[in-house]
């Protein structure tokens, strides 16, 4: 049935935005200790999953991060999972993927431009 259909591709994305043939991805975030019951309590997305353990350890070495959490998402990239993660600031890091990250990082940039004038 269509409906479900629709139903079942909107548990893919944050929001509402849907473009064809999107591929789901696996988004990996770093969240500070601070952040991190927000996110538990108010999950970005229902694929969310904490990471922990040596999978963790291996991570933190990886990426130099001595504190926090890593959370996974598959879902679909677009602006409304764009616009959550910059909500939160220095709090979430987004670390894969490499598309996503440098989103990320130019909307900050662009605004701490914003800041300075």
């Amino acid at each position: 049935e269509p409906s479900e259909e629709l139903e079942e591709r909107f548990d893919d994305v944050v929001g509402v935005t849907i473009f064809k043939d999107a591929p789901v991805e696996r988004i990996l975030l770093w969240v500070a200790d601070g952040q991190m019951p927000y996110i538990e309590t108010k999950p970005i997305h229902g694929s969310q999953r904490v990471i922990r353990g040596a999978k963790a350890d291996e991570l933190r070495r990886q990426y130099g991060f001595a504190d926090g959490e890593f959370v996974e998402l598959r879902c679909m990239l677009n602006h409304e999972l764009e616009q959550l993660l910059c909500s939160f600031m220095d709090g979430v890091v987004v670390l894969t993927p490499d598309t996503l990250r440098r989103k990320i990082a130019e909307r900050l940039q662009r605004q701490l431009e914003r800041y300075k004038q």
